[in-house]
């Protein structure tokens, strides 16, 4: 949280741990497995998706806890992993398996529990929907560097709802 994943090291980190250096790797294989399990021991986590039969508010509520949490420490230091697995493929690796497989998967559940409940298009893209939606509050995120205001996911969602919503 001080200084970002660029200026924390191993070494630093054992320093104030009171252990060696070869007792950090023996639990973590890398600095990135570290500083990932760090980040999502705090209490500030992020948020879960929740589906209440309302997918067009639940989506809204969803997009604005993501700006909240990215816009403290927690979200801020995860961004720093993001942007950080880009030149580090077992950080990739494992922000895909503990973090973005498990937030698509939920995502993928909430969608087709809404099919199912006829509140969405029929034969809607999943996939694409998340890309559209969560590709733009990443954009503006790691690309602009902004944590866009809560407003943001009001007009966001309100743009794509129309592909959504079920057709009448």
């Amino acid at each position: 949280m001080e200084g970002g994943f660029n200026k924390t090291s191993i070494e630093e980190i054992a320093r104030r741990a009171g252990a060696g250096k070869s007792t950090v790797y023996r639990w973590w294989k890398s600095k990135a497995a570290l500083l990932l399990d760090a980040v999502h021991e705090r209490e500030i986590t992020y948020p879960t998706f929740q589906y209440t039969g309302d997918p067009r508010t639940d989506l809204r509520n969803e997009v604005r806890a993501v700006l909240t949490f990215y816009a403290g420490e927690t979200g801020s230091a995860t961004l720093d992993l993001f942007a950080e697995a880009r030149f580090d493929d077992v950080l990739h690796d494992e922000l895909m398996e503990r973090f973005i497989k498990v937030r698509r998967d939920f995502t993928t559940e909430f969608f087709r529990r809404a099919g199912a409940d006829g509140l969405v298009r029929k034969g809607l893209a999943v996939d694409v929907v998340m890309d559209s939606i969560w590709g733009a509050v990443y954009y503006r995120l790691l690309v602009m560097r902004v944590t866009p205001d809560l407003d943001y996911a009001d007009r966001l969602i309100e743009t794509v709802w129309p592909s959504l919503a079920p057709e009448r």
